[in-house]
């Protein structure tokens, strides 16, 4: 089950027991939904996961905000780092750069050596390698919200169904996990 299906599961069952009542008492309404859903492991695993990780982030964020010098670090990605940390890694990520290869075109070219037109060549070919990995990704979890935790794909799809997902969803016309 993908997040959207998920989400939309529990919207039309919150609609549906609103829609019963002429009245709604909101902590109520919640302990019905855990109950109800609580039988289902994949909806609340993926429930689970979906919304603890902005929960974590923002409890993480506050116990720095408290703990650490304002200014002392920076949110880079997904990450907190100290300035400190961040100089040792640019040290150590500057030294990469010195010895780095890119393809690009028919070549291999040092980094630090290319030209605006090989790096956009070079990163034509990664996004295209990329887009090929997230394609196969939501494949994957595709099939894993289909099939369930215990089964496996052979017991639910021939190699011709699989292909034939596969096919709508290289085209666009499948649904994307």
């Amino acid at each position: 089950m993908n997040d959207m299906n998920r989400r939309q599961l529990l919207r039309e069952w919150v609609h549906e027991q609103v829609d019963a009542r002429a009245s709604v008492n909101l902590p109520e309404l919640s302990a019905e939904a855990v109950e109800h859903f609580m039988g289902n492991q994949a909806f609340i695993e993926g429930l689970l996961r979906e919304s603890l990780e902005p929960v974590v982030y923002q409890i993480a964020k506050s116990v720095i905000d408290k703990t650490r010098v304002p200014g002392d670090y920076i949110e880079l990605g997904d990450e907190i780092i100290s300035k400190e940390e961040l100089g040792k890694r640019a040290d150590t990520l500057g030294k990469r750069f010195e010895r780095w290869m890119e393809h690009s075109g028919d070549q291999h070219i040092h980094f630090m050596q290319m030209k605006a037109p090989h790096l956009l060549e070079a990163a034509r070919e990664r996004e295209k390698r990329g887009n090929t990995e997230l394609l196969i990704a939501a494949f994957e979890r595709k099939l894993a919200s289909d099939i369930g935790p215990d089964k496996r794909v052979e017991e639910v799809y021939s190699t011709a169904e699989v292909a034939q997902i596969f096919e709508s969803m290289k085209y666009g016309r499948g649904e994307v996990a």
